[in-house]
């Protein structure tokens, strides 16, 4: 049987072999197909809920920008402009705080004062952080990235902002995500980035985003290269007013993982299954607020194909062209907003942050994958 992932791929296989691990391998193909993946797809019943844990005080309707820190076992945890850092707790216990909340940028701007940490990653021996301007109406904002040392409390290692594609930042400026080694060829580089559904949605994407990103040449060099965006005049997920099974305008987008093993790229988020734009009229429970509003809200996972993200960087497809393989619903998170994802590759972990889990506190739900 051809694997659903050398199906999409066109394929042909004509010589299958099932080792002893379950894999089959192709002993030919009637055409060389180049960058395909000879993984299987990603599939829901591969993460397991584990449980969750609390987070220590300081971080009230926050928690977002999540980002793994290997040498400390620990996770970067952002509150708005303010990042920190939090150790890694049994399941059902609290988190203690390793470094308090700080601005890690130490007072560098991208141009505007109200701005939000978009995401984090530890990448070798270097923080790199993204930052937002919250409510960008005159769509100026071109720089996002920083660099600077892990330790939150050093003065003077901060050095950006940097600009890292010719596109506007609201497609660069959120989270971040590590390549695992065997998949760097076939998406164009070491870390994802991207940014999704912020307000004056016309800056950024209309449904999920990634760049292939070097970011150590990126301090010296624009070298973001798109796998998948979806700009105004393409919103091939669906309208901003409107509903689909991908996109609605109330939707949002947390984070993103590449899970080492297999052939996908999965964004977390929460998907509105509604559109209104109002306020008390919207009958939404979890906001009064004047604004965008989907409720009922599923807490959400988009999953792509790294053959059809492939695609997009040999030029094969345009970015707006694709489309998720599969979307599911985090139900033991019930409809609630991620603010941020982080994986351990080593130990096959993954942590989401449910944003107001614990009263005004998010919790983070620890998943294994299998």
């Amino acid at each position: 049987m051809i694997s659903p992932s050398c199906k999409a791929a066109g394929v042909l296989a004509l010589s299958l072999t099932l080792g002893s691990t379950g894999k089959i391998a192709i002993a030919k193909t009637a055409r060389s197909i180049v960058g395909a993946v000879p993984y299987a797809l990603f599939e829901r019943e591969r993460l397991i809920h584990d449980g969750s844990f609390k987070v220590p005080d300081g971080f009230d309707y926050q928690g977002t920008a999540l980002s793994f820190n290997a040498a400390a076992n620990s996770l970067f945890i952002a509150n708005s402009q303010s990042l920190g850092e939090i150790t890694i707790p049994a399941i059902g216990d609290q988190a203690a705080l390793l470094q308090p909340p700080v601005d890690p940028a130490d007072g560098l701007s991208v141009g505007a004062a109200d701005t939000r940490i978009g995401g984090t990653l530890v990448y070798g021996d270097q923080l790199y952080f993204t930052k937002y301007v919250y409510y960008d109406a005159t769509d100026s904002q071109r720089q996002s990235l920083f660099v600077r040392s892990l330790d939150l409390s050093a003065p003077g290692t901060v050095r950006g902002p940097f600009q890292v594609g010719p596109l506007r930042a609201g497609f660069y400026s959120g989270y971040m995500t590590h390549v695992p080694e065997a998949l760097q060829g076939t998406l164009g580089g070491p870390v994802l980035t991207g940014n999704c559904c912020l307000n004056i949605i016309s800056r950024t994407s209309f449904g999920p985003a990634a760049f292939a990103l070097d970011p150590v040449m990126a301090l010296t060099r624009q070298n973001a290269a798109p796998l998948v965006y979806y700009p105004s005049d393409h919103a091939t997920l669906g309208a901003y007013n409107g509903v689909t099974t991908y996109f609605g305008g109330s939707d949002n987008m947390g984070g993103i993982v590449v899970p080492d093993g297999y052939g996908s790229v999965l964004f977390f988020g929460q998907h509105g299954t509604t559109f209104c734009y109002g306020g008390t009229e919207c009958n939404d429970p979890t906001s009064p607020y004047q604004g965008v509003h989907g409720y009922p809200y599923l807490s959400y996972v988009w999953a792509y194909r790294v053959d059809d993200l492939g695609d997009v960087r040999a030029r094969r497809k345009q970015p707006w062209e694709i489309k998720p393989y599969a979307t599911w619903t985090l139900s033991e998170l019930g409809g609630a907003k991620i603010g941020g994802v982080a994986y351990d590759q080593a130990r096959r972990k993954l942590f989401v942050s449910q944003l107001v889990g614990d009263g005004a506190r998010p919790l983070i739900h620890v998943y294994t994958i299998r």
